[in-house]
């Protein structure tokens, strides 16, 4: 009876897989299958674009041993933290900077990571869409973020009338009104959370699978084909990849110091959604240019008002359960702690605990890669930022 009840099994699903065939390539049922979870590592598996760094690299100042053992003590202060070091590495830290006014505070690398050791960003690509969104629109390819969808991918109308309500604000604020569910249950290769990371035909994703749920502007849902159809509307309107536009627009003009990628699906349409991959320091001076509102060594790489519209806190929509309101919020692709008009913290946030965490007021910025923490998530880790932004600007 358990070999007959194991035949059968193993039988339905080859069943099941046969028949999902024939609505999705075998290279993505392969890769779901087969990689299943999202893995740190994954950009080894993706194809990429590479993104070339400056030819006139900016380099922070390095701080003292004294400035080092200031910021260890600072953050010693918290009841979670005894010794930073070691909290760090036994938390599956990668690497971990701090930066105040220019000034490398702190910077470390754990676990076998390395100061020119390639990390992956995950979402943390969202608030770089955001900055090119901000690009886009002084450059004059975008008109308004108050411009439908439809203008820029008009087949999205063939697929539901409906989404000529949609607009570009409702996308980067995650109101879109597109259905998504990230549970993977059986028969997974139909789940929106593998579909938006592992098909090798993102655009066709966007397009083809992108569902409308509810009215726009009414509720926050955390959304991945929302990311997809920005990065569609940024290809469609710049008439360029977004690798290539973000290379040309600010990569190298930040003085960044090492070579980037972001990883793409078959057709080199990048993983809107998360796969910009960097050194940590690189993604610092990202951090730099937001805390800057834009400037860059007196140059305005990005329209300074943009910088107010998508990292300050201001909405007051329904969480739909994710996160705590009370604590972080979301603009355009970039979190929020509502607390300082204009001056609150902001953070770009990816899976498994990627920060890029600013804090306007006290100058401050942190870096911190590496694998999923021991026991603990995203909002233990931004209470850790926000105390230690706390002692720093009493």
């Amino acid at each position: 009876m358990k070999r007959k009840f194991i035949f059968s099994t193993v039988s339905l699903i080859l069943l099941i897989l046969l028949a999902q065939s024939c609505f999705y390539s075998p290279r993505y049922i392969y890769r779901v299958i087969a990689w299943q979870d999202s893995d740190y590592d994954d950009y080894k598996k993706f194809k990429s674009a590479p993104i070339s760094p400056s030819e006139a690299p900016y380099h922070f100042t390095k701080g003292t041993l004294t400035q080092e053992q200031q910021t260890q003590q600072s953050f010693e202060k918290s009841e979670t933290i005894k010794d930073l070091d070691s909290f760090l590495e036994t938390n599956n830290t990668y690497s971990f900077l701090v930066i105040r006014k220019d000034t490398l505070l702190y910077e470390k690398y754990f676990n076998g990571a390395t100061r020119e050791s390639f990390q992956t960003s995950f979402s943390v690509s969202k608030s770089v869409l955001s900055l090119l969104i901000g690009k886009a629109l002084e450059e004059g390819h975008i008109t308004s973020i108050d411009d439908l969808i439809t203008q820029y991918i008009p087949e999205l109308e063939e697929e539901d009338e409906r989404f000529r309500t949609i607009t570009l604000k409702h996308l980067l604020s995650m109101q879109s009104g597109i259905a998504y569910s990230g549970k993977v249950s059986f028969p997974f290769v139909t789940a929106d959370d593998p579909k938006t990371y592992y098909h090798p035909n993102l655009r066709k994703v966007a397009i083809k699978h992108s569902k409308i749920d509810t009215i726009p502007g009414v509720k926050f849902k955390y959304n991945n084909y929302n990311a997809l159809l920005i990065g569609l509307v940024l290809e469609r309107a710049t008439k360029q990849s977004v690798s290539s536009y973000l290379q040309d627009r600010i990569w190298k003009p930040m003085g960044t110091e090492f070579e980037a990628s972001w990883s793409t699906d078959e057709n080199g349409f990048e993983k809107m959604e998360s796969g910009l991959n960097a050194r940590p320091i690189d993604f610092a001076k990202i951090g730099r240019l937001a805390l800057q509102q834009g400037a860059w060594n007196g140059q305005q790489l990005i329209n300074s008002e943009w910088f107010s519209l998508s990292t300050q806190p201001k909405m007051n929509a329904d969480f739909d359960g994710y996160g705590n309101p009370k604590l972080w919020v979301y603009n355009y692709f970039w979190w929020g702690i509502p607390e300082r008009e204009n001056h609150s913290d902001f953070m770009a946030i990816g899976n498994m605990g990627q920060f890029i965490y600013v804090s306007p007021r006290s100058q401050t910025i942190i870096v911190r890669n590496g694998e999923e923490a021991n026991g603990f998530g995203d909002g233990t880790w931004i209470k850790i930022f926000h105390e230690f932004m706390e002692n720093q600007s009493k």
